[in-house]
């Protein structure tokens, strides 16, 4: 999609500057045209390789978290379930022991309400999670430096042809 978007800008920049070549009078307006788009062009390809680093970076630390909490789920997941059969295991044995039917209910309904507890709670910790906003918080940060950048580079770019063309700023 990115790359798409990125071929349809290129392809209105080089009709801009055969436009602008066109318009030119004489060889050092050419010069100066041709100036400016390879200082543009050099911003853009930094610009481009500063957002694609990232991105990567960002796609990189979503994954190794989504890899983390799916593992952590399933930790919980587990545990939970060993919780709950430990607690079944518990009755039966007690079963055998000779203790009393409502005693043994009673002990699991403490039991399972123990592991229900401790499951609510793994799974709210779980779902509270700033790891994603903090990667997300990088990206957006050295997205907008590049932008900036660029948008500074640009701006002397301008000055420089408008300077070179004989035009006022």
């Amino acid at each position: 999609q990115l790359e798409i978007k990125r071929n349809e800008v290129d392809d209105k920049w080089d009709t801009q500057i055969a436009n602008m070549k066109a318009k030119a009078k004489t060889d050092a307006q050419k010069v100066a045209i041709d100036t400016y788009a390879t200082t543009v062009e050099a911003l853009v390809s930094d610009r481009r390789a500063e957002v694609n680093t990232a991105v990567g970076v960002f796609s990189t630390g979503a994954s190794g978290l989504r890899d983390n909490m799916e593992s952590e789920y399933t930790t919980m997941i587990e545990t939970h379930r060993a919780d709950v059969a430990g607690a079944f295991d518990k009755a039966t044995a007690a079963c055998g022991d000779g203790t009393s039917s409502a005693t043994i209910a009673a002990e699991l309904r403490t039991n399972l309400s123990a592991a229900r507890e401790e499951f609510r709670t793994a799974r709210l910790q779980f779902t509270q999670r700033a790891d994603f906003a903090e990667i997300r918080k990088v990206r957006v940060a050295a997205s907008t430096a590049a932008r900036e950048e660029f948008r500074q580079g640009l701006q002397e770019a301008n000055r420089v042809l408008l300077a070179a063309l004989g035009t006022r700023n």
